[in-house]
């Protein structure tokens, strides 16, 4: 079973507030071709990791990761982040008959849905994009710490290569 998280919009002053979004987990595969496309499109465009990157916290990685994502050309970064809100769902709750209040049915839709060209219908916020992008970001954090270990493991083999 794919993990979830809620996000709700708690500051008062955004048009977005009390707005309820849920993100779901990615399909394995798809998050791993995702991964595998933003980072050929982040070292493309000049990805330098810092000395310490296989030390990082999976956080601090995934602070980096969408920082360097600013770095992809535009028309390698549109696609990859319409396809992270993928992942995105707008809850909607509409009353299903005025007269029974709290007989709610659920109208929920995907975000990535309801683009119209240059936004979602169901944000009004930079903010809000820019949070649920990171909270997409670290629902997926177990892939960093499976690059890393890639990573790690490449380096030390090339290191045994070197000693022989």
């Amino acid at each position: 079973m794919r993990k979830t998280i809620e996000y709700i919009v708690t500051d008062p002053n955004s048009r977005d507030f009390n707005k309820k979004y849920i993100i779901e987990e990615m399909p394995a595969l798809k998050a791993e071709m995702w991964c595998y496309k933003a980072i050929g499109a982040m070292i493309k465009s000049g990805l330098n990791l810092p000395e310490n990157f296989l030390d990082m916290p999976a956080n601090s990685m995934a602070i980096l990761g969408v920082a360097s994502l600013l770095k992809i050309d535009d028309s390698e970064l549109r696609p990859l982040l319409h396809e992270l809100m993928s992942c995105v769902t707008f809850e909607v709750k509409h009353d299903l008959n005025p007269k029974y209040p709290g007989q709610l049915i659920n109208l929920n839709r995907k975000i990535s849905d309801n683009y119209m060209g240059e936004s979602y219908v169901d944000i009004e916020e930079v903010s809000t994009y820019i949070n649920l992008r990171l909270e997409v970001f670290k629902l997926h954090l177990d892939f960093l710490e499976a690059i890393k270990k890639m990573i790690m493991q490449n380096s030390i083999g090339q290191q045994q290569e070197q000693m022989q």
